[in-house]
């Protein structure tokens, strides 16, 4: 489909885009990927909700806050979780809170699974890195549940608050959020 394309007035041509479910993904495996994403709070854009479960590592989910943000994920079904996975981008959060809200056609409840006041910066700047062309992994958290921890939920949601980054105003990035 690479080239160039000459088209009359009133014809239309049909570019196919990246269908991260039938590609592969970044995280193998992940419950989230591809469903339906919202959040509770505006964002920059071009950073919408769906970014974090899109199977990309490059897009990202950012809240126009530095504020409690949350992004609810409908998995449609009751879904073991037993564990979560992030990728944070270039800007992680300063603490996460994983809670899961039910079965139902919509949560009733948000019952908390998990939280962390402590996120590592597993990608750091690195000026003299900065101008060398290479895929960035980000910065990654991943959280195994041990059973007393495990949930089933259809309903999952991720507060963020904070930014690591030197941007503090922003909202943190989301690139990845995974239910393992």
């Amino acid at each position: 489909m690479a080239g160039d394309w000459k088209l009359s007035v009133g014809q239309s041509l049909v570019i196919p885009t990246r269908r991260p479910d039938l590609n592969g993904t970044d995280l193998p495996g992940n419950k989230a990927q591809c469903k339906r994403a919202e959040a509770d709070t505006p964002w920059y854009p071009g950073q919408f909700p769906l970014a974090a479960v899109d199977g990309s590592n490059h897009t990202v989910w950012q809240s126009a806050t530095s504020g409690p943000s949350a992004l609810t994920v409908d998995l449609e079904t009751p879904t073991v979780i037993n564990g979560v996975s992030f990728n944070w981008a270039s800007q992680p959060p300063e603490s996460w809170t994983l809670l899961v809200g039910g079965n139902g056609t919509a949560p009733a409840t948000w019952r908390r699974v998990y939280h962390s006041d402590e996120v590592e910066i597993t990608d750091p700047w690195i000026e003299d890195d900065a101008l060398i062309v290479r895929m960035r992994t980000g910065n990654t958290t991943t959280q195994m549940f041990d059973q007393n921890t495990s949930a089933v939920s259809r309903w999952v949601r991720l507060v963020v608050e904070g930014n690591k980054s030197h941007n503090k105003e922003r909202g943190p990035t989301v690139a990845q959020f995974g239910i393992l």
